[in-house]
Parts: structure tokens; sequence; C-alpha cells
């Protein structure tokens, strides 16, 4: 839904549908403005046709759907997190898991949209049996920064950050080894082009 300045609701949008429709629940996870009216929003359907796919919907800025994407790769997944570049395309933090027999595997996947919802590339993490994703942000410098956890999780589990150019190729990474359990949960660009991790 959407707010004016003084917290009064201005219109609210139900997404997904329990009747008419295979989808069995729809989840919201992030959200991102785009250009000067419009928003983009991430998170993932769970079908009874098939499993929870990542999903992203382009609204403008009176609610009504432009267009909406499932992504998939044979896989289950959650889109968490998206930030619009400066070229006005789309990057998303994506959760991906597929269960074998006796394991589960998860990965890390950012994808580039482009403004129509056109998949541009696929990048995906995997330096563990258990990498979750976390925010992503873009930096002045234009390179892509994205955080997440590598981990056993029964056991450990250490938050991870990578910085990415525009075309997915990793420029630097870094593994920050915590006692126990950490976790990211935001990034936010210092005013000397640092980055602020919380």
């Amino acid at each position: 839904g959407m707010l004016d300045a003084g917290g009064s609701l201005l219109w609210q949008k139900a997404m997904g549908s329990f009747s008419g429709s295979s989808d069995l629940a729809s989840t919201g996870a992030g959200a991102a403005r785009i250009g000067t009216d419009g928003f983009v929003m991430t998170g993932w359907k769970l079908s009874f046709a098939d499993a929870n796919e990542a999903w992203v919907v382009r609204m403008d800025g009176g609610g009504s759907v432009l267009w909406q994407k499932g992504i998939g790769q044979d896989d289950y997944g959650e889109a968490r997190d998206v930030v619009e570049t400066r070229d006005g395309d789309l990057i998303i933090a994506k959760g991906s898991y597929v269960i074998e027999p006796f394991t589960e595997e998860y990965d890390i996947q950012i994808l580039k949209l482009s403004s129509t919802g056109e998949l541009v590339w696929r990048w995906s993490y995997d330096s563990s049996p258990h990498d979750f994703d976390g925010p992503v942000i873009e930096m002045r410098t234009g390179i892509i920064v994205f955080s997440g956890v590598a981990g056993s999780w029964e056991e450990w589990a250490e938050p991870i950050l990578v910085g990415i150019d525009g075309e997915g190729d990793i420029l630097w990474q870094r593994i920050y080894g915590l006692p126990g359990f950490g976790f990211i949960s935001n990034l936010v660009e210092s005013f000397d082009g640092g980055l602020i991790v919380v």
C-alpha cells in the first residue's frame, strides 16, 4: 500500500489469490522506488502447482501493475531485496535452494533485470552448504555490494560481503568470521564512500 506524508492510507492492493488461481500464498519481502513515480516489489509465491517461486512486481505510483515476473531455475526461490541502478535496471538479491535426498543446498543469486522485467544476467554465489542472501546496494561508484551468510547453519554462520560490477563480475569478497552466528540486516553507503554495516 501507499501512505501520504501524514501517514494516511492512499491505496492498498492485495497480490495473489486463494481462489481462482493456483496461488496458495504470496509474500512480499523488499521494495524500492523506481524513477519519479513508481516502485518495484519483491517476494515469493507459493502455489499448489509448483514450489515457491521468486516474484517481482513493477507498479506505477497509483498501484497499477505494469508487469510481474516469476523467477525460477528448477529450484525454490525467494527474492528478498531490490535496488534500482543508475542505468534504470534492477538488481535483485534472491535466495535459491534445491532439496535433494538427505541434503538441502542453499545459494545466493544476484539478478539484473531490465526496466521491463527481462533477465539481463544471473550470478550465483556458492561458498558453503548454506548461503543465505541479505540486503543489496549500489554504491556511487557503480559497484554493487550484496551481503549474506555463509555457513553450515547447524554449527556456524559467517556474514559475507561481495562487490561486483555492472556485468556481475566479482571485484572483491570478504567473509567476516565472528563467534557463533552472524547476520547483516542493512547496508548504507557512508559519506566517504565506505559502507555502514548493521
